[in-house]
């Protein structure tokens, strides 16, 4: 899958479109085909280094936190693949800027059918 990696920080900070592994789930969460990210003022913080990430020092931090997309696979029980949804991750975990995201399934609900991606 390809990301939007922070690699970094300051006065100019560097993304790089990478191909990563598609992440793994556990139980309660769900594999997210991500459609759409929002950029939000904490993501600005990170970005400028005035806001830590909880993965910070590890390579390809992947910021964000909006999301909305469908379903690719659950260990949840209640969403399945192919559900429509939205959510928001934590703004200091992050991981929004990608393609595929991992979210935990209180996080999520399921998209209104008059409101687009």
């Amino acid at each position: 899958m390809k990301a939007a990696v922070l690699e970094k920080v300051g006065a100019s900070p560097k993304f790089k479109i990478k191909e990563l592994p598609s992440p793994t789930i556990k139980s309660g969460q769900l594999l997210i085909r991500n459609y759409a990210s929002s950029v939000n003022p904490i993501d600005t913080l990170v970005r400028q280094g005035k806001a830590v990430l909880a993965s910070a020092g590890v390579s390809n931090q992947i910021i964000g936190s909006d999301f909305s997309g469908k379903v690719i696979a659950s260990k949840s029980r209640l969403f399945k693949e192919g559900d429509e949804v939205y959510g928001m991750i934590s703004a200091i975990k992050g991981g929004a800027y990608a393609e595929e995201l991992v979210v935990d399934d209180d996080l999520v609900v399921l998209r209104p059918s008059n409101l687009s991606y």
